[in-house]
């Protein structure tokens, strides 16, 4: 199997996830970083029993795949993770449009990375095929289940600070701020940051009757008659922020996402979209990448159709106009509006908006 990548998503996905892989080395069956190949998408994955982390990468090319989750895979130690950080590093890209690129090699008994940056191979480094017996989590799987699950309201949770820290990087990597949401195991918080990474935090559920429920209450009784003197006057600060805002709204739900647009930002990106073309064949080819992966994301063809940020901003607004994703929401990937076996609805619905 061979599978091309651009270095820094590769890093990106390798940083934000090791620091969630076990310590220890001899619990084998998750000592380990964890990669899966699809067609279009590198999954970085490891876990320590009490918190996991899952990052995407796009790949460029992919050559030897089986079509089995369980055979499209490959592991590395954290320390081999971290020799390869070391020894291919990401190329300064101040034009914005693609930069390095690593090609892995995936072998019987050994893995090969090679520098394809330039127009002949660079660097190369080849290591043993890490191999254990002991299948590891399928966590796509996992997390998945957390998501499409009916969300419980969160107990009195603790986690231990190390715990929370192992996500710190996923920040630093990928510039997002960390969304915590409950989910349908009630000791089990869903942790996201931007478009590319996902995790899950799995503290302790304190209960009711325990001791360390008890000395919560303490503390948090006794903070509440420190803070009498201070916090006087917090009935005005409560009014303040009852009052609604002045501007006009308008709520877009689709599926499971809600984002809420204000008037004026609207009449703005409603003339931005009127003004824009497109062509055809390169908004098609949008459309099966988008439909296919499900994953409505502007970098994704920035990076598959090797355009540039503004060329994939004006055919994502364009799929918009058409039906095929949904709005804007940040840095998010947008929701994708057409399952995968509906490329054929969808390729339609982009002619037709296109007449």
């Amino acid at each position: 199997m061979i599978i091309d990548v651009e270095t820094s998503d590769f890093r990106q996905a390798v940083q934000a996830v090791t620091p969630h892989a076990e310590k220890e080395a001899d619990i084998v069956s998750i000592h380990r970083v964890n990669f899966a190949v699809t067609p279009h998408m590198l999954y970085v994955s490891a876990t320590n029993r009490h918190s996991v982390g899952c990052a995407i990468a796009n790949v460029y090319e992919v050559d030897g795949l089986t079509g089995s989750y369980e055979d499209d895979q490959f592991d590395l130690t954290p320390a081999l993770v971290k020799e390869v950080l070391m020894l291919f590093k990401d190329k300064s890209n101040p034009g914005g449009e693609i930069g390095s690129a690593l090609r892995i090699e995936v072998k019987e008994e050994e893995l090969i990375f090679t520098d394809i940056s330039g127009l002949f191979p660079g660097k190369t480094y080849a290591i043993p095929r890490t191999k254990i017996d002991a299948p590891f989590p399928n966590i796509p799987r996992l997390i998945r289940q957390t998501i499409v699950g009916d969300r419980k309201e969160a107990p009195r949770l603790a986690a231990a600070g190390t715990l929370l820290g192992l996500f710190v990087t996923a920040t630093k990597v990928y510039g997002d701020a960390l969304i915590i949401e409950p989910t349908g195991a009630r000791s089990a918080l869903l942790v996201s940051c931007g478009e590319s990474f996902i995790g899950l935090l799995m503290p302790r559920d304190i209960g009711d009757d325990t001791e360390e429920a008890s000395q919560a209450k303490t503390w948090r009784e006794g903070w509440f008659n420190r803070l009498h003197d201070l916090a006087r006057g917090h009935e005005h600060q409560d009014e303040a922020r009852a009052k609604k805002r002045g501007k006009t709204t308008l709520t877009i739900v689709s599926g499971d996402a809600e984002a809420t647009i204000e008037a004026d930002v609207l009449d703005a990106l409603t003339q931005a979209i009127a003004e824009i073309g497109g062509d055809k064949a390169l908004q098609a080819q949008a459309v099966e990448l988008i439909v296919t992966t499900q994953f409505g994301s502007a970098s994704m063809l920035q990076r598959k159709l090797r355009i540039g940020f503004t060329k994939a901003g004006q055919i994502m607004d364009r799929l918009e106009t058409a039906g095929i994703v949904g709005p804007a929401d940040g840095s998010k990937a947008r929701g994708v509006l057409y399952p995968a076996n509906q490329l054929a609805q969808a390729l339609a619905a982009l002619e037709e908006a296109s007449s």
